[in-house]
């Protein structure tokens, strides 16, 4: 990998010292920036050199992928990819990877707890608490009701990685489940013991949804709109 150029557009770690060290080893010179927000006339002039781009959070849309040079590839640092325009790399024969198991284990448990939160009123539990201490007296009846999780039934959107872990997770509350996802095959829902529903059904019956999809244009984006959010139990929970 000699004379090989690698361009981070943006990075969420303190440093990448290591990293750097690790890639000159190898003969490749690492250049790295912080360019999150950054607009495409700023991102082409870091990255139009580079054989291979590492993007975090910034966009790389079709007016960056046309001022680079030499690009062979681009590195998703994360499972997402809709901050890179697709179809212009693939016209311009750049390959494009993400990585798909980033976080997973994080994003579920993340899911898992704003569900609890929302679920047990745990941040208006925290204010009475304090208010409670303020006024020198326990009085929690306003925060009633309070239902347990379960019984109640979750919808997933979406069973990748995250949402199956989130299944995984959320089974040992005695929770019931409905599943939604077009692309999932046999051998997944045979897996889990799942059958997969309408979106239409997910919205009526949920008691509490939790939305685990890639942004696609056309398919998954405003997927939740108000016709959505007029179909859903009052008392829902979306995370």
């Amino acid at each position: 990998m000699a004379n090989t150029t690698a361009v981070v557009t943006d990075f969420i770690e303190p440093d990448l010292i290591w990293e750097t060290e690790q890639c000159n080893e190898m003969g490749v010179d690492l250049r790295t920036f912080q360019l999150k927000t950054a607009g495409a006339e700023d991102l082409v002039r870091v990255t139009q050199d580079a054989d291979i781009l590492v993007v975090n959070m910034a966009r790389i849309d079709a007016e960056v992928i046309a001022g680079l040079r030499r690009c062979k590839l681009i590195i998703r640092h994360g499972i997402g990819y809709d901050n890179v325009d697709l179809v212009a790399a693939v016209r311009k024969e750049i390959q494009v990877v993400n990585i798909p198991d980033y976080c997973v284990q994080e994003v579920a448990e993340q899911a898992v707890t704003l569900l609890m939160a929302c679920q047990r009123k745990i941040l208006l539990q925290n204010q009475l608490l304090r208010q409670s201490v303020d006024l020198g007296k326990w009085d929690f009846n306003s925060i009633n009701p309070v239902f347990r999780l379960a019984g109640k039934t979750i919808g997933i959107v979406g069973f990748g990685r995250i949402g199956a872990t989130v299944f995984r997770m959320l089974q040992g509350f005695g929770t019931q489940f409905i599943i939604v996802d077009p692309y999932i095959n046999e051998a997944c829902k045979q897996e889990f013991g799942i059958k997969t529903s309408p979106f239409a059904q997910v919205l009526r019956e949920a008691d509490a949804i939790t939305v685990h999809v890639p942004l696609k244009w056309g398919e998954t984006y405003h997927m939740f709109d108000a016709a959505q959010f007029e179909q859903m139990k009052a008392t829902a929970i979306l995370v």
